[in-house]
C-alpha cells in the first residue's frame, strides 16, 4: 500500500517540480521579451520538451533517494553529483541540437539546465525528507498494532488458562456424582467433556472465530450444565442470522454462560 503511494507521490512531486522549475521560462516565448533578445525564443514544443525531460529528472532522482536512503551519505552524494551532470550534459546535449539553437547559445542552455536541475534536486531532498518520515510515522503504527495485539493475544491465552483448570475442576466434581448414580450418563457426560477440551485445544492458537462457531462448539459446555442442572437449565440464542458470522475472541461464550449459571441468570 505504501509503496503505491510512494509512487504517486513521486510522479505528482515530479510534475509539481518541473512546472516550478520551469515557470519562468514562459517569458521566453514573447519575442520582444529582454530573456528572448539575449538568449533567442522558446518554441512552445521546446518548453514542453524541458517540463518533460525536468519532470522525468525529478522522478528518478526521487527513486535514486528512497533506493540509497540507507546508505551511506558519501555514497549517496557521488550518486547524485553523477546523476546530475549527466542528466545535465543530456539535456543540454538534446536542447542544443534537436532544437537548432547557435553556437553562442550553449553556455546560456547549460547555465539554465543547470540551474534548473539543482533548483529541483533540493525540491526533491525535500519531498524524500516527507516521505521518509510518512514512512516512519507509518511503521510506528504498525508497530503499535502489532503491540496491542500481542497484549490482547496475551490477554486472552491468560483467560484461557484460567477457564480451563476450573470448568475441568467442576466438571470432575459433577462427574464424581454422576458415576454413582447413573453410569451410562456419565459415559455421555465424558463425551460431552472430551468434544469441549478437544476444541479449546485444537483452537488454542486462534484469537478471532465466527460467532457460529463459537455457539455451535460451546454447545457441549451447555450439555455438561444440562446434565449437572437437569431441568433447571436452558439456554436460547436470540441472534439474527446476519450476525451469526461476526467474529469474536475465542472461548468467549462460555464465561458468559458459566457467569449466567452462577448468579442465576435466566437470559443472556
Amino acid at each position: 500500500m505504501f509503496r503505491k503511494l510512494e509512487q504517486n507521490l513521486a510522479i505528482y512531486s515530479s510534475l509539481f517540480i518541473a512546472l516550478a522549475a520551469n515557470l519562468p521560462r514562459i517569458t521566453f516565448l514573447k519575442e520582444d521579451g529582454i530573456m528572448a533578445r539575449h538568449i533567442g525564443n522558446l518554441s512552445f514544443p521546446e518548453l514542453i520538451f524541458q517540463i518533460l525531460i525536468n519532470g522525468l529528472f525529478c522522478f528518478y532522482f526521487f527513486r535514486l533517494l528512497i533506493t540509497y536512503l540507507t546508505k551511506p551519505l558519501f555514497k549517496i552524494l557521488c550518486f547524485s553529483i553523477i546523476f546530475f551532470v549527466i542528466s545535465v550534459f543530456i539535456s543540454t546535449i538534446i536542447q542544443f541540437f534537436g532544437f537548432g539553437k547557435l553556437r553562442e547559445q550553449y553556455r546560456y542552455i547549460l547555465a539554465g539546465c543547470t540551474v534548473r536541475y539543482l533548483v529541483s534536486m533540493l525540491f526533491g531532498v525535500f519531498m524524500v525528507k516527507i516521505t521518509d518520515l510518512l514512512k516512519t510515522i507509518r511503521r510506528k503504527e504498525l508497530e503499535n498494532e502489532q503491540l496491542n495485539n500481542r497484549y490482547l493475544h496475551a490477554e486472552l491465552n491468560l483467560l484461557k488458562q484460567q477457564i480451563n483448570p476450573h470448568f475441568l475442576f467442576n466438571s470432575f466434581s459433577t462427574l464424581s456424582g454422576i458415576i454413582v448414580e447413573n453410569p451410562q450418563k456419565a459415559q455421555l457426560f465424558i463425551g460431552q467433556m472430551a468434544k469441549y477440551f478437544r476444541y479449546t485445544l485444537n483452537s488454542y492458537e486462534k484469537q478471532l472465530v465466527y460467532l457460529q462457531i463459537e455457539i455451535d462448539e460451546v454447545q457441549p459446555y451447555i450439555d455438561l450444565l444440562s446434565m449437572r442442572f437437569e431441568h433447571g437449565l436452558q439456554v436460547e440464542w436470540a441472534i439474527r442470522d446476519e450476525d451469526r458470522q461476526q467474529m469474536l475472541p475465542h472461548l468467549s461464550l462460555q464465561p458468559l454462560l458459566e457467569n449466567a449459571v452462577k448468579h442465576n441468570l435466566s437470559y443472556i
